[in-house]
């Protein structure tokens, strides 16, 4: 229960733990002020839940009110990779994990995404939406943070591969 999780965190973790929920407010914000209302889409899992959440608005014709679906979507598909990162890569990783896909998916689900566009300039939002996204995602990753997705698996294949990387797995 809650007292598992708050024994598996040191008090020197609490502020880790804050600096990684307000990189991942920091991700949210770039995500759903820039790079949604430019019609764009992230990589990773993050991506592959957004064109889930297109299919299921444009094609399945479900509506979710004002609420963008994508972070919940998102939430689901990292289940069995909180699976994986428990049993592979340890206990702590895996919490502080959790709580940044949570913290990701609620601030994605709260952050209302703009009627149209801040910056009308295709380019000129991705930039800007790139420079967001990633200062949140590195405070997050600098505070031991993990946001999911691919980076559970880039965390695996680090302990399985000593000449594997993060970074290799992104890209490819």
């Amino acid at each position: 229960g809650t007292d598992a999780v708050i024994r598996a965190f040191e008090k020197s973790d609490i502020s880790q733990i804050l600096l990684t929920v307000a990189g991942m407010l920091i991700y949210a914000i770039g995500v759903n002020s820039f790079i949604v209302p430019a019609g764009l889409y992230s990589g990773g899992v993050m991506g592959i839940s957004q064109i889930i959440r297109t299919l299921l608005v444009r094609y399945a014709h479900l509506n979710f009110g004002g609420t963008d679906i994508a972070g919940i979507i998102s939430l689901i598909l990292n289940l069995p990779l909180f699976v994986l990162a428990y049993m592979s890569v340890g206990r702590h990783f895996f919490w502080k994990t959790v709580i940044c896909v949570v913290s990701q998916s609620l601030f994605l689900t709260l952050i209302p995404i703009p009627a149209s566009p801040i910056v009308e300039d295709t380019i000129t939002a991705t930039l800007i939406g790139g420079i967001v996204v990633g200062a949140g995602i590195g405070v997050s990753l600098q505070s031991g943070g993990c946001s999911g997705g691919t980076d559970i698996l880039g965390m695996y294949f680090t302990k399985k591969y000593n000449d594997f990387s993060v970074g290799k797995l992104n890209l490819i």
